[in-house]
This record gives C-alpha cells, structure tokens and sequence, in this order.
C-alpha cells in the first residue's frame, strides 16, 4: 500500500515502494499486537510517555516515526526476540538515511518555500514532538556557504545544533533506564535460556559492587509492581508459598516477605505457555502475565502482596488447560539423627 503521508525519497518512485517511516509503523503495530494487543495507554504508562506518542509512533502515514532510544524500550516491553530488535533498528536507520537524503536534494517545494520540517534558517528538522515526550531531532546543514550577512546567524546555529545533541544524549540514557526497569528481553526471561558472556567484566572491589547491587535492586509493596525479581534482592529470601501440577506443569507462587511481593514461576512448559500472578487487587496494575518464549521454565514480573495468601498463581497450559498453584507445599522432612554406639564397657 503506497504511504500517501511519508515524505522524502520513501514517497518517490511513484508509491511503489512502502517509505521505512511506514514499515517502522506497521512494525510498531504488529509488536504491539503480538504482545496481546496491550492498549496503547498501558504502554504508555509503562514507558512514563503520553498515549498520544506511542499513537503517532505506529500512525500509518509513518510521519512521527519512532526514535532509536523508543523502539528499543518497546521492543523491551513486549518482550520480544533479539531478531525483532535487529529489524526495527535496521528499518530506523533507513528512516535516518531518507530524512538526510530528503534534506540534502529537493529542499524546497514548487513555490520556493521550505520543505516540510525546514526550519527558517535552512537547517531540516524532523521528528520533532510536541507534547514533551522523548523526541529524536535530525538535524542536516543547508548546502553552500552562508552568504555574508548571515555569519552571525550561523553562530546562532552552532549553539542551536550543540543543544540538540545533548538532548539527543538525554534521550539515549532515558532509553537505557526504561530497559533497565522494564527487566530482561524476552529471550532472557525463559530460566533456560542465559546467553553466555563473551568474556568475564573487569574485576571491581566487592565493597563498590555490593554497594552498587543493593541501591539498584531494592523495592517493596508498590515499588516492586512490574519488576524482574531477579534483579532485586526480593528472591533472597523468597519462598515457594502455594503450587499445582497438571499437564505436565508445575506452577509456583513465589512470595518474599522482605520485599512484600509475589510473582509466579512455572517449570515444565513449553514456547507458547503462559504463566499469571494475580496481586491484591486482582486487576490491572496488580496482575502480571508472561508468555514462555523459549526453554522450559519462566516467571513473571512482580505484584505487590502483602502475605502469601494476597496472590494467586496460575498457568496457561497452551491447548490443554489451566493450573493454578492451591497447595501448600510438604517441607521437607528432617533428617534423621545419624546412631551411635554404645561406649564399650571397662574391662576393669
């Protein structure tokens, strides 16, 4: 279907060709479709941005196409694999060839008046949103020379492009941040699928690293909605409160009373398996469901609870049925004392 919005060189060629604005929309859309179809709003709560941004980032006209520091937070709320990622980041750098290739060849429309996103003083602008949210600026000097009389403004312009590559640095570290919150990617959240570091991080001091973990991994109740447990200190003293068997399944309510949270964890599953912690709602925001990618055990995000008996665990056996985790686990039984002999009696 020809994009009839996009402009720049993904508009030429007679509408033959899909422009990469349309395809990183039409990418957008699907991710967020194959996730569940999760509403647009809870998206955006989850990435602290306005629903009307995560709109124009999947608007078929592909004419507010997503920044790099966006599509890596949402490929990173669905959940998807790391071949997904690789696509969408191909496709944003098209976009960024075609707003340059845009700027630099026909810069003014039939009438001699800027193109589309040209700002007044002959620098093309695009991307840039309106309501305060993450934005991506490309920016691309006007061809030739600046006539005499113009110098000055070029200094203008100078400080003017150093203020949009430091915003363009704020962007990037937001997007690193919400990665960081938002947990594993969808193919290190199956227990079984660890990717194997291609050599050992440089040696730091326990005192420095152990500080470090401890500020960075410590929430409880409403801090811990929506967190990977296994980056928190919430599974050092977790324990397994409530669990069910059925289709080969074994699902397990996970409760930390330290941390006063609770997520689900299930072994035994396969790609397609679904796992579900309800918190002490029950709803939306204290519900959590995770879709197996890979491997044979998964888990959740966490839920606020405060006692095992304010969450309940199940799992979505794909074709077969439903467990949930409703008995109480047997401790295991304590070993028995090891016999000794009797001492020998005194000869004398």
């Amino acid at each position: 279907m020809p994009d009839s919005g996009a402009i720049g060189p993904g508009a030429d060629g007679g509408g033959a060709t899909p422009s990469a604005r349309t395809e990183l929309a039409r990418t957008l859309r699907e991710w967020r479709a194959r996730a569940g179809d999760v509403p647009q709003k809870t998206v955006a709560r989850r990435l602290n941005i306005a629903q009307t941004t995560v709109s124009r980032y999947e608007s078929p006209d592909g004419r507010h196409p997503a920044p790099e520091a966006a599509v890596r937070a949402l490929w990173s709320c669905y959940r998807l694999a790391e071949e997904d990622l690789a696509l969408a980041l191909a496709l944003r750098a098209r976009v960024d060839g075609e707003l340059r290739a845009g700027a630099g060849g026909d810069g003014a429309g039939a009438d001699g008046t800027a193109a589309d996103g040209a700002g007044a003083d002959g620098a093309a602008v695009d991307g840039k949103e309106a309501d305060g949210d993450a934005s991506v600026v490309d920016v691309v000097p006007a061809a030739g020379p600046l006539p005499a009389p113009a110098r000055e403004r070029g200094r203008h312009r100078v400080a003017w492009a150093a203020g949009i590559v430091a915003a363009l640095a704020g962007v990037a570290a937001g997007g690193l941040l919400v990665h960081q919150l938002l947990g594993p990617t969808a193919a290190d959240r199956s227990d079984d699928a660890r990717p194997v570091p291609a050599q050992a991080p440089p040696a730091v001091t326990a005192t420095a690293a152990d500080a470090t973990a401890t500020a960075a991994a410590s929430c409880r109740a409403v801090g811990c909605l929506h967190v990977e447990p296994n980056t928190t200190v919430c599974q050092r003293d977790a324990v397994t409160t409530a669990q069910g068997r059925d289709f080969g399944v074994l699902v397990e309510l996970r409760f930390s009373p330290g941390c006063q949270a609770a997520w689900a964890r299930m072994s035994g599953s396969s790609p397609g398996d679904r796992v579900q912690v309800f918190g002490r709602e029950g709803t939306p925001p204290d519900q959590e469901e995770y879709r197996q990618q890979t491997g044979r055990t998964a888990h959740t995000q966490m839920v606020r609870s405060a006692g095992p008996a304010d969450a309940r665990a199940c799992a979505i056996v794909d074709a077969r049925g439903t467990v949930c985790a409703t008995e109480v686990p047997t401790p295991p039984a304590a070993p028995a004392p090891t016999p000794t002999s009797a001492p020998a009696p005194d000869p004398s």
